[in-house]
């Protein structure tokens, strides 16, 4: 849409050079030239434009590719293979001849228009300034549709970014660690390295809950598709159920909320083992039933007692409901499970708890690597798409806007100009110099009105109102210029000039 806008503005401003070339083409005409060679004149420059822009463009996207890949989100599939290639040279230089044809065609017809009716005095317009404002209205009506998007991009992220997660991330750490089947090969001395770095992070000052657990709330996960319930044998289908180890402390770490029932306590490691479901798996395995009490037995491991139930999370995607998740307590006889995520809430700064968390591990198994992060960047990683995007988006807007501005100004500039003759005589007759400015902006405004209400039948009020109302000040901004140069004509000068 951007690339639609440039050709909009630049075909407007061809178009106000034709028209202020009227007596050179009619000169022209007079000497011989053909209407062909009038029209390839005009149609030759605009291609030259074009080409001209285009290699400008390729020079701008060669230095700015290393800030794009910067700032790019690694979410986006092999977006760090992106280079500029012979492929992206034939595109450019294919759209720089298509919209040099896009162009310049309507000022190399309007050529032939100047050069057969074009020789009249200076004041002559050459071509009626409706067609001119016909190519700024059209280009602030896809301004106002690139702006009206990027805001509600913008609102959309905002809502994103302030939904809750059904935890909480802030100054909590995780660090994902996995153990060699060499050195840890069975499930006695893999429990035996987790609890004692559990420890010692308990006993550090600031720490308010740690925990281990296959994986974090925005990491990955089993899926198994039932369970059987209440000693069945049968499992009962519940679609896609997420299934989660966790030690004792996992949901205070996490802060998640508990509906009924209470957390994995330390005693249940080495009794009976025990289960929380979220609320969306507890209405699919026990629908219209309190699951306290009940038992649920995945298909690997014994049964579990349900004991309580807390709150879905987000474990999916920002833009997906809570998932079903059910999430059964390590014990110390568990089945081999060499991989996890090590998980810790402090009041420590965050190079405080890196640090600790790190210590921690080395001072158990120094050759363990270790890899730790924050919650809260886990949760940024989900948005970054999003804001990255936005962010284009509102880039490109700007420049749209700002290429509207420019035309604008161009045009109405061009109008003054045309209409020097016009306005001083004006003046000289008496003509309120307020009146003038408002006579030489009001078609300007008139057009930029009728593009931007066009789109005021939007549902999402708040977006648009913003964007045409910043639209509408940039371009009133742009046209105080062309006024004060209406209302500065000096009468005298201009009748002499004529």
């Amino acid at each position: 849409m951007f690339l639609l806008i440039v050709c909009v503005n630049a075909s407007g401003l061809l178009l106000a050079r034709v028209a202020a070339r009227s007596r050179e083409f009619a000169m022209r005409a007079a000497l011989g030239a053909g209407k062909v060679r009038l029209a390839r004149l005009a149609f030759a420059e605009s291609i030259l434009l074009a080409i001209s822009a285009g290699g400008l463009g390729v020079f701008f996207s060669w230095a700015l590719l290393k800030v794009f890949l910067r700032l790019a989100p690694t979410s986006i599939p092999k977006i760090e293979h992106a280079s500029l290639d012979l492929r992206v040279f034939a595109v450019a230089a294919a759209l720089s001849l298509t919209c040099g044809v896009a162009i310049g065609l309507w000022p190399a017809l309007s050529s032939l228009r100047a050069g057969t009716f074009g020789a009249g005095s200076r004041s002559t317009a050459g071509l009626r300034p409706r067609a001119r404002f016909a190519l700024i209205a059209t280009q602030v009506a896809l301004t106002v549709a690139l702006l009206g998007s990027s805001g509600l991009l913008l609102h959309s992220l905002w809502n994103l970014v302030r939904i809750p997660l059904g935890f909480q991330s802030e100054q909590t750490f995780t660090m994902a660690v996995t153990l060699s089947a060499a050195h840890y090969p069975d499930p006695q001395s893999q429990t035996a390295l987790f609890d004692h770095v559990l420890a010692r992070m308990r006993a550090a000052p600031g720490t308010i809950a740690a925990s281990w657990s296959n994986a974090s709330p925005l990491g990955s996960y089993a899926i198994t598709t039932g369970f059987p319930v209440d000693g069945a044998a049968a499992a009962r289908e519940a679609g896609m159920l997420r299934l989660r180890y966790a030690t004792p402390g996992y949901v205070e770490t996490f802060r998640i909320p508990i509906v009924k029932g209470r957390a994995f306590q330390e005693a249940d490691r080495d009794g009976r083992p025990v289960a929380i479901l979220s609320e969306a798996a507890e209405r699919i395995l026990f629908p219209g039933q309190d699951a306290i009490g009940h038992t649920i037995k995945p298909l690997w491991g014994p049964w579990h007692e349900v004991v309580g139930v807390v709150r879905d999370i987000r474990s999916a995607g920002l833009t997906r409901n809570g998932e079903p998740e059910v999430y059964l307590i390590r014990n110390r006889h568990a089945e081999s499970m060499r991989s996890g995520t090590i998980a810790l809430r402090t009041a420590l700064s965050a190079t405080d708890a890196t640090r600790l968390l790190k210590q921690s591990l080395a001072s158990v198994d120094p050759q363990l690597p270790s890899d730790v992060k924050t919650v809260t960047e886990e949760v940024a990683h989900l948005t970054a798409r999003p804001r990255f995007l936005a962010a284009l988006l509102v880039a490109f807007a700007g420049l749209a806007l700002f290429v509207a501005a420019v035309g604008l100004y161009a045009v109405v500039s061009f109008l003054v100009t045309q209409r020097t003759r016009d306005i001083g005589i004006r003046i000289a007759l008496g003509a309120n110099p307020s009146v003038i400015a408002m006579q030489a902006a009001g078609e300007a405004i008139y057009w930029i009105l009728t593009a931007e209400l066009f789109h005021t039948a939007s549902t999402d009020a708040w977006s648009w109102a913003s964007t045409v109302g910043l639209l509408a000040i940039s371009l009133l901004l742009a046209l105080i210029t062309p006024m004060l140069r209406a209302v500065r004509i000096d009468p005298a000068i201009t009748l002499r000039a004529e």
